[in-house]
């Protein structure tokens, strides 16, 4: 290998960071997962909240039909939503990952695809805010999460949300 070479090398181990999945709404998801942490961090009382996303032209125009991975949904809305309620922005790019937390402890793994939270289909941003916002100020603050893996296994999980 030439000098040449391995400095692109070295340039490119530098520069290009590892995304899951298409660029424009996990970023929108770090951007919420970061100021949800925030605000958590900041205002420890505040039991309640909306994050409101503003984003230019091109990335609404990029993000709002893709995939998000996992969820079998798509567009910055969702992207945005998740990043609220389960995204660790220490992930960088890989911020929905399902690495460590709270979906890992509940055993989900990657590839499975949510399809009712608390027994609610998941069509809308509206549709998880609502769930999540209902469970979060329950005596019960659990998210009660079933879908499919693409194998066509179905399966169950309970997520505790954390008491901040």
């Amino acid at each position: 290998m030439t000098t040449r070479e391995s400095e692109l090398i070295e340039l490119l181990h530098k520069e290009v960071k590892p995304a899951l999945g298409c660029t424009e709404p996990i970023a929108v998801a770090l951007a919420a997962a970061k100021a949800t942490e925030t605000l958590k961090t900041e205002v420890p009382v505040l039991s309640e909240y909306e994050v409101d996303v503003e984003v230019s032209g091109n990335i609404l125009k990029n993000g709002m039909g893709v995939g998000i991975p996992g969820t079998g949904m798509v567009g910055l809305y969702i992207a945005s939503a998740l990043g609220a309620v389960c995204g660790k922005s220490e992930y960088g790019l890989e911020v929905l990952k399902v690495n460590n937390g709270a979906m890992k402890d509940a055993g989900i793994s990657r590839g499975f695809i949510i399809q009712k939270v608390n027994d609610e289909n998941m069509n809308t941003i509206d549709d998880l805010q609502k769930v999540v916002k209902k469970a979060s100020t329950s005596k019960d603050p659990v998210l009660y999460i079933q879908g499919i893996y693409p194998t066509g296994k179905k399966s169950y999980f309970a997520v505790p949300l954390e008491n901040n």
